[in-house]
Order: C-alpha cells, then structure tokens, then sequence
C-alpha cells in the first residue's frame, strides 16, 4: 500500500503509466460568448428581431424597385420568355446561355397572376429581403446569435444590396441561393458527414441553375476542405478520406439536381457542358474589348446574346484556353487588369464603414481554432470568386452574390462592439432584444434612406422609367398595330417590353451596320436613348440630319434627364 493510499488520498498516476491524451481540435462551432444567452433562450425575440429585418428589407427593396423599376434587355430577351414557357410547361422555351432558376421564379409569380412588368422585380426584392435568413443561419454557426442576427441586418439591409434588388438582374436571387449553399459549405467544413455534404451539393445544384456561377462554391470547398486536412498535425489520411467522400457526395448531389439544364445544353449545342455563356463573355472581351456583342460585320462574325457564336475567321474556338492560346499576353493584361479591379470594387461595395467594423473581429478574444478555420474560409470563398470574376468581363454587379457572404467579418466586429456596449450600460438589456435591436433599428435607416436616395436619383418617378414611357407613346403613336411579334430594336430594352412587340438586341456599331442587323432581324421600329452613350447619340443623330431611304423619325420622348427618339423601318 502506498503512502498516499495510506492516508486515504486518490494517488495521482504516474506520467509512464497515464499519458495525458493530446488535445483534440473540436470540430463543432464555438459556444455562444454569455451575451447571447439571453437571445439563444428567448425565440419570440430572436424570430420577432429576423422578423422585423425582413420586413424593412421589404420595404426598402420594395421602393428600389418602385422607384427605379427597370426591366433590362437580360429580361426581355430571356427571363420574361423563359417564364412565360415554364409557367405554360414549355421546356422548349428554355436557352443554354441562361439557366432557368430565375425565370421559374419569375414563372411561379405568373401562376398566381402577377403582371409580367410587375412579377420580374418582385423576385428581387422577395429574394433580397430573404437574404436575412441564410446569413442568421451562418453568422450563428459561425459566432452565435448576436452575430448572426448583426450578419442578417447587414447583409438584408446593405444599401449595396438594396440597390440591386430593385434592379431585374439575376444576382440578388443568385445571392440569396449561394448564401444558403455557403452556410451549408461552412457545416461541411465544420464537419463532413454524408448529410451535410447531400444539403451542400443540392444548394449549390440550385445556385448553379439560377446563374452559372454558382458551381464554382463546389471546387473551392474542396479545395479548402483538402488543404485544412493536409494542413492537420495528426490524421491527415483519415481527414482527407472524409473531406473526399463529403466532396463526392456533394458532387453527385449536384449533378443530380443540375442534370436537366445540363442535358439543355447538349440538346442545344452538341457539347456537355454546364453552360454556354461563359465563351460568349470571353468571345466579347476578346473580339471588341467591351461588354456589347459587335454586328454582322467584325470578320464576318456575329455575336449574338441567344447564346449561339457564328464561328467566322479567327472565332474556331471560344474555350478559355484557345482564347488565351491566340492572344497569351493580351488576355493575361486583361485577367490582372479585371482581377485589380474587382478587387478595388470590393471594398466601395461593402461601404467603408462595415469594412471598418472588421477591426473588433481581430481585436476581440482569443477564439477557437474551428471557428477561425470557418471564418477564414468566407474569406477564401470571397477571394476564390473573386478571382473567377477576373476571368470574364468585370461588373460590379458580380459582387452581389459574395458581398453579403464577405460582410461576415464586418458582423463579428459589430457583434463584438454590441458585447462591448452590453457590458459597460446593463441597462440596455432590458430594451427588447438588448443592443441588437439599435443596431438593426441604425441598419434599417441606413436601408431606408438608400431607397429614397435612389428614388431621387430618378427625380422620384415611381413605377415608370424611360423605357416604359417610350413604349407606351409607340403603342398609341406608331400609326399600326404592335403586335406581339413586331420586331422593335430598343435601348432600353424594356422600351420592346412595354410597347407589347419583340426585343431585338441593339448592337454597339456604325450606322450602316446598325440598319443591315436591324433588316437582317426584320425590325419594324428602333427606340434609342441619346442620353448615356456617346455613339448611340452620334448615330441617331446621324439618322436624324441624313435621313437613309426607308428609316423615318416618328417620336421622340423626354422622361426626366432622358431623351428616346423613335424611327420607323419600313
């Protein structure tokens, strides 16, 4: 009996005999910090505060959309007729450049007998005002519920989101989808079970099918899931095995869900691919160093916007490598040019005083090491599509998608000062919701006040714009009916869409030019704006002094700072 058992103690085993068990890096989210308790306990207020994001989003968007209310060339020439098709059940009507996610949803408003004019915004501002939901889910896997609800009012209420939504573009519906998709990336990378891989590789399916780029979240997870494994003192085999299985689980997912708009494009093309668009915004870059299609005479090649390249001299191939094979210096100038300057729009996109908000996040405690391998992989997220973007011809638009998913460092430096502030006035926990509700009560004057920025912008038109003042007078001034298949080559497109004819893609190119494509595409009557673009202006102006033989001014329209002339094409 030993001396210590003697006495009645525990003995205390010997290192040789014991070894302590080396520490063991969790894999499940960090627990809340103690000022979330009183959220994480109390649903009525956390749902009441998600509630209230999502009703100011609402309204925001709403008066976005109402008071810019575009409806662009993108949704005449493919969403709105795609939508019509899939709300008749016509898979025909479905194109190869355009997967047909947004057009559903725009179909799914036309089922219940939403105007077309009207069901084409309001998919943005639904889809906008949603984003709170996914980005609550993944700021409170990443940093518990002060970060998510901070993660869901800035990102629903952002004015750079605010402004998009009201716009008919893909990318807010693409934004709310990929957001979701990355929450689930960030349960995969957290841990990769088999479900969570089969709920990642569906949403990224359903991102994919609203805009293409959505696939790209599938590589860049794998790719960070690889790189944690091998990164790994200890299991690294066992790490990789995992990550592979959740990868092809999720992989396999994927295709599934992707597999009809997949089986479009080879119908369509003759080629397995997920898309057709991506070598048309290369072939434009490449052919005219801009983001508008040339006409019938550029090397006897026409670039047309429904997605089929007439391959003339020079356009054999439209791949990423046989374009950087034929111009290697050139595209790479080009590549680093968009790559610089995406990443010098990110920064305006977020809006300084978010970025700002970041600091707290480096600043506040130590953390464990699997959240900081979550946060760092919103960061890779942001920089991997980035980079992508750099591929193609840059708009800031592209930054609607990874915006809100890069605003996850701004809300755990917002959560951050809200705990700081909890800790120094008690009293503002009894406010319903403590802290957090000033910051979503801040955040959504800051969305409010974007809205009405942009309503005067447009000098406060509400629900109307050029366009739509254009078509209406060539509806009731054209002197014959517009009927549905009256071809009518407008800038703004939505001049065809209001006036109740076909849009036809108005091309960036001389006068003589311009009128073959338009005769070429049997086009009845041109709508052209002279405010914005200097050669649209010198070309109508041209039309106007030196009359051609069967082109006839009818019209113009001044709408605000906005002047459209018409011409009649007989």
């Amino acid at each position: 009996m030993t001396e210590a058992a003697a006495d009645g103690a525990t003995p205390e085993p010997s290192a040789e005999a014991a070894p302590e068990p080396p520490p063991v890096e969790s894999s499940e989210p960090a627990a809340p910090d103690p000022g979330d308790a009183a959220l994480e306990g109390d649903e009525p207020t956390r749902w009441g505060i998600l509630g209230a994001i999502i009703a100011v989003a609402l309204v925001a968007h709403g008066l976005s959309a109402a008071f810019t209310h575009p409806i662009y060339a993108d949704a005449v020439f493919w969403y709105f007729p795609i939508a019509d098709s899939l709300a008749a059940g016509d898979l025909g009507g479905l194109d190869v450049a355009v997967p047909p996610g947004h057009p559903a949803l725009i179909g799914l408003l036309r089922l219940i007998g939403i105007p077309m004019g009207l069901a084409g915004p309001l998919v943005g501002v639904v889809c906008g005002a949603l984003l709170a939901l996914p980005l609550h889910a993944l700021g409170r896997r990443v940093g518990g519920e002060r970060v998510g609800l901070c993660l869901a009012a800035l990102g629903a209420l952002h004015p750079f989101i605010v402004r998009f939504a009201g716009e008919l573009k893909s990318e807010v519906p693409l934004a709310l989808f990929l957001a979701f998709a990355v929450e689930r990336a960030v349960a995969v990378v957290e841990r990769p079970t088999p479900l969570r891989a089969v709920g990642f590789g569906a949403l990224v399916g359903l991102s994919y099918l609203v805009k293409p780029e959505g696939w790209g979240l599938l590589p860049v997870t794998a790719l960070f899931l690889g790189m944690n494994a091998l990164c790994r003192r200890e299991g690294r085999l066992l790490e990789l095995g995992r990550a592979a299985l959740a990868i092809a689980i999720a992989a396999a997912v994927f295709y599934v869900v992707a597999l009809g708009n997949i089986a479009n494009v080879y119908a369509k093309t003759g080629e397995w691919g997920l898309t057709n668009k991506g070598g048309i915004a290369l072939t434009n870059r490449v052919l005219t160093d801009s983001p508008f299609p040339q006409s019938l005479t550029d090397d006897h090649t026409e670039v047309r916007l429904h997605a089929q390249i007439y391959r003339g001299e020079g356009i054999r191939e439209t791949s990423l490598g046989a374009i950087v094979r034929r111009d290697p210096g050139g595209q790479g100038k080009r590549i680093l040019g968009n790559l610089v300057e995406a990443w010098a729009a990110l920064p305006e996109a977020l809006a300084w005083f978010p970025l700002i908000l970041a600091i707290p996040a480096f600043l506040a405690a130590r953390r464990a090491r699997a959240r900081w391998r979550l946060e760092l992989f919103a960061i890779f997220v942001v920089a991997a599509y980035l980079g992508a973007f750099s591929l193609f011809w840059f708009s800031r638009r592209m930054l609607v998608s990874i915006v809100p998913i890069a605003l996850l460092w701004p809300a755990l430096g917002l959560a951050a000062g809200v705990g700081w502030l909890a800790g120094r006035r008690p009293g503002l926990a009894r406010l319903p919701g403590g802290p957090v509700a000033i910051v979503v009560v801040a955040l959504a004057l800051v969305a409010l006040g974007s809205a009405l920025r942009i309503g005067k912008k447009h000098d406060w038109h509400w629900l109307g714009g050029p366009g739509r003042d254009a078509g209406a007078w060539l509806r009731e001034n054209a002197g014959e009916p517009i009927e549905p298949a009256t071809a009518i080559m407008a800038d703004p497109g939505d001049a065809a869409f209001w006036a109740g004819g076909r849009y036809v893609f108005f091309p960036t190119d001389d006068l003589e030019a311009t009128l073959e494509y338009a005769r070429h595409k049997g086009v009845r009557f041109i709508a052209v704006d002279v405010t914005d673009l200097k050669a649209r202006l010198d070309l109508a102006t041209e039309l106007r002094e030196r009359p051609r033989p069967g082109v006839t001014p009818i019209g113009s329209i001044d709408s605000g700072e906005t002047t459209i002339w018409i011409f009649r094409v007989d």
